[in-house]
């Protein structure tokens, strides 16, 4: 499928404030009203899946009723909180790419870090902002103002607020709309060693489409002589800021045996295509030693998903396919192709995820095309197909990493990627397991497993490795070791009903039925509705039945 990403960057250009093209005439707005509330329920694949067409039509008739009464911003506010209400990434009014709407930004930039919201950047003249974690925002506590702004950003899930709204916290035009301030200005309460002030940023710099970039850098874009948290400490950047604009990049480190790509996005560059980039990645892996092999696709929000294949395709040939080697670095910013990318990996590579959850869902809506409202000009990008990942809908409305590794504001300062240190502390089990399972020896597993050091960090990845190596065990037919490796896998993760189903399979293939009949009760104690050990318990029920 062909997922068609808006690129953009955080403008730098200077320019006089335009406004919202919002026409003053109440018989106008209307007709846009109108064309939004038919055109939108037409275009889109479903457009009601996430909310109730009882409750977008109440909020299309409350608007209505306000037109005579709201200004231009407000109204424009109003139109992208209704389309926002949709529900998926892709349906979106979004001032980024909508010169139409005539938005501006402050001269300073937020992003949200694990320990708040912090000034990442800001120009010269702000200096003193940078650092300091936002309190409130048009005197609201940043909480509240977080929910009142989400409800105009078009999302797949909460990871995506998480990405843009700190974004609109420096759109005066949004906060004005959602009740926070002047349309001309943002104020913010900041706290900064150990003193609490305000401030107020005038909107002066023109927010659109340009540059040099992509969708999922524009959150790190930094405006030449800005002044920026990292580079004022004078950290280096580590490897996905050094590059965090660029397209794709790969570097080994031949002393820590680690082969990292950054891949930014899934577009073609002009004289080097995905596949030819992804060929010389597979080259220099098959020359080099590498223990580790990272993909970083934390800053990558999408492109054409056909693109992908060769990616899959070498990996799945290559020695990097193994659990414990292949990493892949996910995160808020992880959006459309580049989830169909994560959603391939879950299904046919051994990858361990590490970051934060994805931006899109598993199963997203996509392929937008744009419906242009008729008095403003303002266009709306209407998501018109749904791709599930595998066959059936994956209600997931995200991918969770295996191993958590947010980035706060002091790793950020100091120029630390917690990612890519979660990965050079991670032991494989599959890898401590795997002399011993080579030598068919059941003690020698049990006593390599419970030595295993736990860390908790890493427990997700763990327990998934060692189900791993249990069900490739069963599917050698080696079933007195695939019960070992699970049983010490419950042990270890008791409270996992998915480490209890395992080892339930694994007893049922040795025909020890009352043990895989405990096994799946354990199941349903800590997850009753779960289907599968509801009917394996049937299963057993009948193979115990008299012949």
């Amino acid at each position: 499928m062909w997922i068609r990403r808006i690129v953009f960057v955080l403008g730098a250009a200077f320019a006089a404030r335009l406004g919202a093209q919002i026409p003053d005439d109440p018989s106008a707005r209307r007709d846009d009203l109108r064309a939004l509330a038919e055109g939108l329920p037409r275009l889109h694949a479903n457009a009601f899946h996430d909310v109730s067409r009882a409750e977008w039509e109440r909020a299309v008739a409350a608007l209505d009723a306000a037109i005579p009464s709201v200004d231009r911003e407000e109204l424009a506010v109003g139109l992208m909180r209704l389309v926002a209400k949709i529900g998926d990434g892709h349906t979106s009014l979004t001032p980024f790419f909508n010169p139409k709407l005539g938005f501006h930004a402050v001269g300073a930039r937020l992003y949200a870090f694990s320990d708040g919201i912090f000034v990442r950047a800001a120009e010269p003249a702000r200096r003193d902002l940078v650092g300091a974690k936002l309190v409130a925002v048009g005197g609201v506590n940043v909480e509240e103002a977080f929910r009142r702004v989400a409800e105009t950003v078009p999302h797949d899930n909460d990871e995506g607020l998480r990405q843009v709204v700190p974004m609109y916290f420096g759109i005066p035009e949004i906060l004005h709309g959602v009740g926070l301030g002047s349309p001309r200005e943002a104020a913010w309460t900041l706290e900064k060693d150990g003193r609490r002030f305000d401030v107020v940023l005038p909107g002066t710099m023109l927010l659109g489409a340009g540059g040099r970039g992509h969708a999922g850098s524009a959150a790190w874009a930094t405006p030449e002589g800005w002044i920026d948290a990292r580079t004022a400490s004078g950290a280096a950047a580590p490897f996905w800021l050094r590059h965090a604009g660029d397209l794709r990049a790969m570097e080994y480190i031949p002393d820590r045996r680690l082969l990292y790509v950054a891949y930014n996005a899934v577009a073609d560059a002009p004289g080097d295509s995905v596949a030819a980039f992804f060929a010389r990645v597979f080259r220099i892996a098959a020359e080099h030693p590498v223990d580790r092999f990272v993909l970083d696709i934390r800053n990558n929000s999408g492109g054409n998903n056909y693109l992908n294949a060769p990616i899959v395709r070498g990996l799945l040939r290559s020695h990097l396919d193994e659990r414990g080697k292949l990493f892949v670095v996910i995160g808020r910013a992880t959006f459309s192709a580049a989830q169909n990318l994560v959603d391939d990996l879950s299904r046919l590579a051994e990858p361990i995820f590490v970051g934060e959850p994805t931006g899109s869902r598993p199963s997203q809506y996509g392929d937008h095309d744009p419906l242009v409202l008729p008095r403003s000009g303002i266009t709306v990008m209407v998501s018109r197909m749904f791709w599930p990942d595998r066959t059936s809908p994956d209600p997931r409305r995200w991918t969770a990493p295996d191993v958590s590794a947010p980035l706060s504001f002091t790793d950020y300062r100091d120029g630390r990627d917690p990612a890519l240190e979660a990965i050079e502390r991670y032991r494989s089990i599959a890898r401590a397991l795997a002399p011993a399972i080579a030598a068919g020896d059941p003690a020698a597993v049990e006593r390599e497993a419970r030595a295993f050091p736990r860390d908790p960090a890493s427990a997700a990845a763990t327990e998934r490795e060692a189900n791993g190596v249990g069900y490739r065990l069963l599917a050698e037919g080696r079933v007195p070791l695939a019960i070992t490796v699970l049983r010490v896998n419950v042990e270890r993760y008791p409270q996992s009903p998915n480490a209890h189903d395992s080892l339930g399979e694994a007893y049922l293939a040795a025909g020890d039925y009352a043990r895989a009949r405990a096994s799946y009760r354990e199941v349903l104690a800590l997850d009753p509705g779960n289907a599968n050990a509801q009917r394996m318990l049937r299963t057993i029920d009948e193979r115990e039945k008299p012949r």
